[in-house]
């Protein structure tokens, strides 16, 4: 193969960022903060001209920043550069367990291959050059891991590429040296874990603990390591509360839910025994999320239709799907729930791949029993990320009996 000549790509580059200082056609800001942070992964800095595309950097696109930050950076600037990266914290998505960036406008930066996972890809390459040690760090890393699609792709190459880049950046940066500690958890005096780490690719050691094995008494929950690497830990706490939550929760997934009689608008939370009910479930998300379950616990007094079975009636049953993306599109009738199970006492929802978006989701219901029944909250949780999660508001659904009805 022949060696790809270097120096007449640097040669291209600087003459692309002298246009800039000429009258005519000049590249983009975004452009230039490229180049230049082409030639400072070379070496080959240009300080001119990275100062000067600095004192306009309000005008530049997030990703625009970035670049320019990692430039500064490596050509030993960090006050500057810790200024641009500043500027991109300050607008930073955080959710659980995920840092991301968003282009205000990304239509604009559509010729120059613009996709926001590369933009949150070239933010963590800035961050590690600046403040490596900073909370959002592996929060971002995290975010690009969720990226990769179904069988580990990305959006695009050029997403792909800046995120194979910056996870590279950030295994040099967290894990300069080969890991061989011992690691312990203690919760108070109790051992709650205690393995040996030798090598990167190791499998991780989960313990679970009953809470009946747990000290009685307010303990700190302390993880140690000693040797050489970096421990990478996290805990998880299962509970069942005393009384079942009533309110609406957004952790990352926002799930909203409402009964309505059929063909009508209005929300409903009594109906007469035998009456058809419609149920409404809104999901959205503002970030593409993997392998999410909706799971809608129906009151005891209502039992779903399956259209599946030949024994239900087609007109009585009706089941309704509908999205809407981030930019006010609506697609009706598209679904990205792969599978939906209709259970006894709830309805289960499966996606492997949630993008963001708003999801409407409907089916049909039928009271079957007289009474007043608890309303369990609906809730959706990415299950290999169970900290991402959202669910509905709860309370009480009422099913009058038809005799007391007619007595009135």
């Amino acid at each position: 193969t022949t060696p790809v000549n270097l120096d007449a790509a640097a040669q291209y580059l600087r003459a692309e960022l002298d246009k800039g200082t000429q009258r005519g056609s000049r590249p983009s800001h975004e452009a230039r903060a490229f180049a230049l942070y082409v030639l400072a992964r070379m070496g080959a800095h240009e300080r001119a001209h990275t100062r000067r595309l600095y004192e306009q950097r309000d005008a530049m696109a997030l990703f625009g920043r970035a670049l320019l930050a990692s430039a500064l950076a490596s050509d030993g600037d960090t006050q500057r550069a810790q200024t641009l990266v500043d500027s991109l914290l300050n607008v930073a998505e955080v959710s659980p367990g995920t840092v991301r960036f968003r282009e205000r406008d990304p239509e604009t930066y559509g010729p120059l291959f613009h996709t926001d996972g590369r933009t949150t890809a070239m933010v963590l390459q800035a961050l590690l050059a600046v403040q490596p040690d900073h909370v959002y760090v592996p929060r971002i890393a995290r975010a690009l891991l969720d990226n990769r699609r179904k069988g580990g792709g990305y959006g695009s190459t050029q997403e792909a590429a800046f995120s194979l880049l910056a996870l590279a950046d950030y295994a040099a940066v967290r894990e300069p040296e080969r890991p061989q500690f011992d690691a312990t958890a203690m919760l108070g005096d109790a051992l709650i874990a205690q393995t040996t780490f030798s090598s990167a690719g190791q499998t991780p050691t989960v313990q679970i603990a009953p809470a009946a094995s747990l000290p009685t008494t307010l303990a700190s929950l302390v993880f140690a390591a000693k040797g050489t690497g970096r421990l990478h830990y996290g805990a998880r706490l299962r509970y069942a509360p005393k009384t079942m939550p009533t309110t609406a929760q957004d952790q990352g997934i926002v799930v909203q839910r409402w009964y309505t009689a059929p063909g009508k608008s209005e929300g409903l939370r009594a109906v007469q025994e035998g009456a058809l009910v419609q149920v409404h479930l809104r999901i959205a998300t503002h970030a593409a999320r993997h392998y999410v379950v909706v799971e809608d616990p129906l009151p005891a007094g209502l039992e779903s239709i399956d259209t599946s079975l030949e024994t239900s009636s087609r007109a009585d049953a009706r089941v309704e799907a509908a999205a809407r993306d981030q930019r006010g599109r609506v697609y009706p009738w598209f679904s990205p729930f792969d599978n939906i199970e209709q259970r006894d006492d709830r309805v289960m929802l499966y996606a492997d791949h949630l993008p963001p978006g708003v999801y409407n989701y409907a089916y049909t219901a039928r009271a079957t029993t007289a009474g007043t029944f608890t309303l369990p909250p609906a809730r959706a949780e990415a299950m290999y990320r169970p900290e991402i999660n959202g669910r509905s508001d709860g309370g009480t659904f009422w099913v009058h009996p038809k005799t007391a009805t007619a007595a009135k």
